[in-house]
């Protein structure tokens, strides 16, 4: 008996492939063409090369193909990548082989094997294949100062000619004195939505407003983003350096579209006025703002400057501050943190609370004192902060700055997992008329995503939210995701 070929529709097929793993999507591809064209859809939609491994020289050799190269939608090419190829363009990224796949794609698919190219060439045969990505809807590079040579100028300029306006992204790190060579090798870049910049540690750099550092910053860094007034909508500054980066937010002129800025000192420095400048100039577009500073000086500065501009908070989707390892944010309707995979910040929510983070009490109440003053109306509002004790002063000061706080998660550097002060009346007449919804309490050594939760600290927070009747998610009550950046 012969089996009549099963016709489905191709939207029928994706939402198929789009229920699969993508391991399993290559090894059913050899059911039929449809499903093999749907597969291959999936598989290279998004390319990001990032990595040099076998992997990474797999998936160029059948970038170079035209059946393959047109069905990427976005790429992404990370600094890694290109750094390891311009520093060592004579060896292989991996042993010549047959792919792991080969087996089950049809003969029209794989005839041959592609040899293994040296790094030169492999860069050579990128820049070829980017003419045959004609689907391309999104763009965007990484680049160091060491990434940036003849032929990696070569790619990019291929790249940026073949897809136009979809070379949407591109993010540099570097010293800042090797800025001026990189940037002198992507003058051809003109039009981008998002630019990130990072400022690599260098003890040369001069912290003084007046210094070598700020003239480079305002001939040479400043000019480069101004020239993208035109169409950038995310900015983002980050300073490992101790170098002092309000030139660049003093002198900037007008976006006509930014939407979001973000700005991580480490070590760099940032006049709080200097930042309003550029916050002043863009009320109206911008939507998201990220400020995150290791001074406490610093940080503290610029949510003064912050409380005293009510209509910019206001009009914000989400606003984000940080000082060390403690994380504020103010959201409105359905903005969310962890929406946004590209925030800066993404790591500070995720790492451990070192000993220097913690805040003892008199430091604690600085730090609530400084954000009870934002405005906050109609807002959602999550706190992530570390205290080296948990006592019934640390809730009363939550509660009396932070009465309408949504999300609080504690990091206690040391615990007593004493319960007397919990048992007593004092803990729920202190939190009596709190709105607090969820709450996650976090010894020091279990307060990271990999690390279980001690049954005492469990049992802790489960007296806690016996007398905190609005809370209705903890980390005692079920399982924490450790993908959520708020409860890590």
């Amino acid at each position: 008996m012969t089996l009549a070929t099963v016709t489905l529709p191709d939207d029928v097929w994706r939402c198929i492939a789009a229920l699969l793993s993508p391991q399993d999507l290559l090894p059913l591809a050899s059911l039929n063409r449809a499903f093999l064209s749907v597969a291959l859809d999936e598989r290279y939609r998004v390319v990001r090369l990032e990595n040099r491994d076998d992997w990474t020289l797999e998936r160029l050799q059948w970038l170079r193909t035209p059946r393959i190269a047109g069905r990427v939608r976005q790429l992404d090419v990370g600094a890694s990548f290109l750094e390891s190829l311009a520093q060592d363009p004579d060896n292989t990224l991996g042993g010549a082989k047959t792919s792991r796949w080969q087996w089950l794609l049809p003969a029209f698919l794989c005839s041959r094997v592609l040899p293994t190219p040296k790094a030169s060439h492999t860069l050579a045969g990128m820049t070829q294949a980017v003419d045959l990505m004609t689907n391309v809807e999104q763009c965007s590079f990484e680049l160091s100062a060491l990434s940036l040579t003849p032929e990696t100028t070569r790619f990019l300029s291929a790249a940026h000619t073949s897809f136009g306006s979809r070379f949407r992204k591109i993010s540099l790190s570097a010293r800042l004195r090797d800025f001026p060579a990189m940037l002198a090798g992507i003058e051809l870049v003109t039009d981008l939505e998002q630019l990130e910049i990072t400022f690599e540690y260098d003890f040369t750099d001069d912290p003084s407003p007046s210094g070598a550092s700020a003239n480079t910053i305002r001939t040479t860094i400043l000019p480069f983003i101004a020239r993208f007034s035109h169409s950038l909508r995310a900015l983002s500054i980050s300073a490992i350096s101790k170098v002092d980066i309000s030139p660049i937010f003093e002198d900037l002129p007008p976006f006509a579209h930014l939407e979001k800025l973000a700005v991580q000192l480490t070590c760099g420095y940032l006049d709080a006025a200097a930042l309003m400048t550029i916050l002043d100039a863009h009320t109206a577009s911008l939507s998201r703002v990220e400020v995150c500073a290791s001074c406490q000086t610093t940080a503290l500065s610029i949510w003064r400057a912050l409380a005293q501009r009510q209509p910019l908070v206001d009009k914000l989707d989400s606003l984000i501050l940080g000082y060390e390892s403690h994380v504020f944010e103010i959201a409105r309707g359905d903005a969310d943190l962890e929406s946004d995979s590209s925030s800066t910040l993404d790591a500070l929510f995720r790492r451990p609370f070192t000993e220097s983070d913690n805040l003892w009490e008199p430091q604690l109440e600085t730090v609530l004192k400084t954000l009870s003053a934002l405005p906050r109306t109609t807002a959602r509002t999550k706190l992530r902060i570390g205290v080296f004790t948990l006592t019934p002063r640390v809730f009363s000061l939550l509660v009396r700055y932070l009465p309408d706080l949504h999300t609080l998660n504690v990091v206690v550097y040391s615990p007593s997992y004493r319960m007397d002060w919990i048992m007593g009346p004092q803990l729920e007449q202190v939190a009596r008329d709190w709105h607090l919804e969820e709450l996650a309490i976090w010894d020091y050594d279990s307060g990271r995503p990999s690390a279980a939760l001690p049954p005492q600290m469990e049992r802790l927070v489960g007296e806690v939210v016996k007398r905190l009747p609005s809370v209705r998610k903890s980390n005692a009550r079920k399982p924490v995701e450790a993908s959520s950046g708020w409860w890590c």
